[in-house]
């Protein structure tokens, strides 16, 4: 968790920047090109143009990196307005590592370099920002990012905890009841659905990072506790098939 949202750097790079470093996706017709230069880590995209030169050439440098890579890593270009973009391609640990398309760009008409992070992105994959918390989907990071999920995601509020630690001061989620302990992993690990309906409904005047571990998430998202347990349900009923 604490390797899920991090700058790159010259000790953390797994990726051939060097020699493999390429990829061309054929539905779209686009060349890529991951490259290093001067320390810092770079996506590049264009097309080839009459007579065999490139054309539409678009650059934009990675600023941070989202996986552990253990088995993929994504990357993440800030604007100077403090908005986050997800770059296309992203690197597979398997087979030796190399470059393919990002989920949900295997499309010709892919989102490009325009895809933007928003909030609920960020709040499975982060720590939450300092920033006022809202309902609105559109994030804007202006000041510092927190790199990697903190203690804060499964122990709530440290604060009190950090002045004076007591065992009551902080959430230990082994004293939870079960059905807490599970909401602490649903809020980020079970969504029922991919497609385009509802995993979990906030309440009204609720944000994106107003769930605190310890809290009743049906509480604050009152389809999450009917949609997490029928979707863990299903999927344990799959397993059984599998496994049985």
């Amino acid at each position: 968790m604490g390797r899920s949202f991090y700058r790159p750097t010259a000790l953390n790079t797994i990726e051939d920047y060097s020699r493999r470093n390429t990829f061309y996706h054929e539905a779209s017709d686009e060349h890529y090109t991951m490259y290093a230069r001067d320390g810092r880590y770079y996506q590049r995209r264009h097309q080839i143009g009459p007579g065999g030169r490139e054309i539409n050439v678009v650059e934009m440098q990675v600023d941070f990196i989202l996986g552990s890579g253990n088995h993929v890593r994504s990357y993440v270009h800030r604007r100077p307005d403090g908005q986050l973009i997800e770059l296309p391609v992203a690197w597979y640990a398997e087979r030796g590592g190399y470059w393919e398309m990002n989920p949900g760009y295997e499309r010709a008409d892919h989102m490009d370099f325009r895809r933007k992070i928003d909030r609920e992105c960020f709040f499975c994959h982060n720590a939450y920002p300092d920033v006022p918390d809202s309902a609105e989907r559109e994030l804007v990071l202006p000041g510092a990012i927190p790199q990697g999920i903190d203690c804060q995601r499964c122990h709530g509020p440290g604060r009190a905890h950090a002045e004076r630690p007591t065992r009551g001061s902080i959430v230990n989620p082994a004293r939870l009841s079960r059905e807490r302990q599970l909401e602490v992993c649903f809020q980020c690990h079970l969504e029922s659905t991919s497609r385009n309906l509802p995993y979990a409904v906030r309440r009204y005047g609720r944000g994106f990072f107003s769930l605190s571990s310890g809290r009743a998430a049906g509480r604050l998202h009152p389809a999450l506790r009917s949609c997490a347990w029928s979707g863990l349900r299903r999927q344990v009923r799959s397993r059984m098939r599998h496994t049985g």
